[in-house]
């Protein structure tokens, strides 16, 4: 396990003890350009969050629900989509990773940049999608 996936195990560790985890589910969206030239670098990312996601469910006894969007998904709408239809409980944790281009404009007043999506187009705020999760109320996030 490595640092990372220690820290995320750790967190959920302290904010799930003694509450039977089994029950718990662990909502993990991953999002990748795997269609553009950086795709040599999101693919291994991918792999890698797959694998740690399933070295914390299984420490931590949680359910993993996992959502991935890359290739012909690795898009705006699609994406916008599911979050908000996301259904997530009090005891649940969620974990969004991205792999990817981003950009931050002059005008942004939040530190989260946007996610690109199509060079040239409006991108998707990390915070929108941060917001979104958050009003959903889970354990962690």
């Amino acid at each position: 396990m490595n640092k990372l996936s220690f820290l995320i195990f750790c967190f959920i560790g302290l904010l799930l003890p003694g509450h039977g985890m089994a029950a718990k589910t662990l909502h993990a969206i991953l999002v990748a350009d795997t269609i553009h030239d950086i795709r040599y670098i999101t693919w291994p990312d991918l792999f890698h969050w797959q694998k740690e996601l399933r070295a914390i469910t299984q420490h931590t006894k949680m359910i993993l629900k996992e959502r991935i969007f890359c290739g012909s998904e690795f898009n705006k709408e699609t994406i916008k989509s599911y979050l908000k239809s996301l259904d997530v409980t009090k005891e649940d944790a969620v974990v969004f990773y991205f792999s990817g281009h981003g950009y931050r404009t002059a005008q942004k007043e939040t530190p989260w940049p946007f996610i690109t999506f199509e060079f040239y187009k409006p991108g998707l705020d990390i915070k929108w999608i941060k917001d979104i999760i958050w009003n959903k109320k889970p354990q962690f996030a």
